[in-house]
């Protein structure tokens, strides 16, 4: 009896891209559980690969080596998540975009392409904010304020200034007299009149000689 071909699950994943990987990692196990991808495990042997995330940022991991049956569902499976990862990476990452060889050659889905374009474009739309028309107009405050004119440039703003009637002029006060210590105004001292028998006296009434 011929044993079916089988091959490595490293060797399988070796020549794809990295930006086609992620979902055939991430979704390996349920394609197992589901019967489209028949394998058994290699005992004691890994291997790392490395690859793009479905954020489009590098990773690397190890994985248990596999045995993996080639068949047709599982042959159709790796295409399909190629091809979702592709996408995937693209949406997240803002890359859309295609070449002309990888649609003639049925790589690429343009019309795919074109609806992931169309909705990147209305979830944008959606999230942009939109003035409302009806948005309820800033209540005006009851009390007037006055808004100060803005200055122009090389404008001089002259204030009003309220005049003042000026105080007469005060008296100017009396330069300060320096100060004198007071002296006591004695009574003159009499010459003492010598008096002698020539002499008349003072009092003109008495014309007697003393």
């Amino acid at each position: 009896m011929t044993q079916p071909a089988f091959t490595r699950l490293s060797a399988l994943l070796a020549p794809l891209p990295r930006n086609e990987i992620c979902l055939i990692l991430s979704d390996y196990d349920q394609a197992i559980r589901s019967g489209t991808i028949e394998a058994t495990p290699e005992i004691g042997v890994t291997f790392d690969i490395t690859y793009l995330d479905a954020r489009g940022q590098e990773k690397t991991e190890n994985h248990n080596e596999e045995f993996v049956l080639n068949t047709d569902d599982c042959t159709r499976w790796i295409s399909t998540q190629q091809l979702a990862s592709r996408y995937l990476i693209m949406t997240n990452t803002g890359t859309l975009g295609t070449t002309e060889e990888r649609l003639s050659s049925n790589l690429d889905d343009l019309k795919a392409l074109a609806k992931m374009r169309r909705d990147a474009m209305n979830a944008k739309a959606k999230t942009a904010p939109v003035a409302s028309k009806n948005a309820p107009k800033p209540s005006r405050s009851h009390r007037k304020q006055t808004t100060p004119a803005p200055k122009s440039a090389g404008t001089t703003v002259t204030q009003k200034q309220t005049t003042v009637p000026a105080e007469p002029p005060k008296a100017a006060a009396a330069a300060p007299t320096p100060h004198t210590t007071e002296q006591a105004v004695l009574p003159a001292t009499p010459t003492p009149v010598v008096l002698n028998a020539h002499t008349k006296p003072i009092n003109a009434e008495d014309s007697r000689a003393i």
